[in-house]
């Protein structure tokens, strides 16, 4: 059965090691009855991040509105508007908005 969510019922949650990041998930966990898979958006505040921490799932991050540095095993990736980034669980990375606007990005994980 499809499941309709406005962008204005999403529901927020806390995500763990993220600092100035306002999330809300969509579908998935609490958000729907979806299990295989949760999609949530996240608003990254100028200076806001992630501390370097394993990906929770298999997960991918599109970029919305706004850039991100995301470091993954010493890489840098900037992440702008329609780019993607695919990572396997476990890996270990880190994010942060080092710009002046607030960046949004479409967070997909899978869980492990």
């Amino acid at each position: 059965m499809a499941t309709f969510r406005h962008a204005a019922e999403a529901v927020p949650y806390e995500a763990p090691h993220h600092f100035g990041v306002s999330s809300r998930r969509m579908q998935g966990l609490e958000a729907s009855d979806t299990d295989a898979y949760w999609v949530a958006v996240s608003d990254y505040e100028p200076g806001g991040g992630v501390h370097e921490s394993p990906a929770r799932g298999e997960t991918t991050y599109v970029g919305l509105a706004g850039t991100l540095t995301v470091r993954v095993d010493g890489t840098e990736h900037r992440l702008t508007t329609g780019d993607s980034l695919h990572l396997v669980a476990g890996e270990l990375r880190s994010v942060v908005n080092d710009g002046p606007d607030t960046a949004r990005i479409l967070v997909v994980i899978a869980p492990a």
